[in-house]
């Protein structure tokens, strides 16, 4: 009988080493020198072929690339840091004449660094050659979208309120004056109630929207 090669030796010697059949490799001592080297053991794939298993990680130690989300940002610092990740920092900073430190710190919404419209215009040019598109532009649109729909806030209120006074007056006026009318049915006459009452409703909601706008603008600033 043949004598059974090192590698095809059995070992209970670790859980992994009994989960892989017990075949486990000829150890190298250099690999026992410290924790820095993983004890590697001979697996197996379906297929027979034998590929190498590292014991597992420590409880606690997360995998390179595995240690979950990115901070989230404000979405002129996200497009930055897209943008910064496109081109790499190095380039970014050649552009801008920064430090390429400064503009990763620019990147995150709670360090001072800013940038100016120079270094947002350079590196959407840049950007612009590399995909076609703008992002730190788009950014900057969509913030002054935001902003100007909370100044106009109270406009739109308004004019969704007008929108409904409009509504319930015209249908108001057609059931009054359907009511008005000699041969006017008991129908007739609850619809009408029902319609003007609604229009009340909807022009009391027209005042306290009016009335909050005014309020506002009177505001004293803290």
């Amino acid at each position: 009988m043949s004598a059974v090669p090192a590698y095809r030796q059995r070992s209970t010697s670790s859980p992994i080493a009994a989960a892989n059949h017990g075949y486990v490799a000829p150890l190298d001592p250099s690999l026992r020198i410290g924790a820095k080297f993983p004890y590697l053991e001979l697996g197996r794939h379906a297929g027979g072929e034998r590929r190498r298993r590292a014991d597992p990680l420590p409880v606690g130690v997360v995998p390179i690339g595995a240690r979950g989300m990115t901070k989230a940002r404000p979405i002129f610092e996200d497009a930055l840091l897209r943008v910064l990740g496109d081109l790499t920092p190095a380039r970014c900073a050649l552009i801008t004449g920064r430090a390429a430190a400064y503009l990763r710190e620019a990147s995150d919404p709670d360090r001072p660094q800013r940038l100016t419209v120079q270094d947002m215009l350079k590196l959407d040019i840049e950007h612009l050659a590399f995909d076609g598109t703008t992002p730190l532009f788009a950014a900057y649109g969509a913030l002054v979208a935001q902003a100007r729909a909370e100044v106009y806030a109270d406009a739109v209120a308004i004019g969704r309120a007008t929108k409904d006074v409009l509504k319930e007056d015209g249908e108001a006026h057609l059931a009054l004056f359907l009511a008005s009318q000699p041969d006017a049915t008991d129908h007739d006459l609850r619809a009408a109630l029902r319609e003007t009452e609604e229009a009340v409703a909807a022009q009391s909601q027209a005042i306290q929207v009016v009335r909050v706008a005014l309020e506002k603008r009177h505001q004293q600033p803290p």
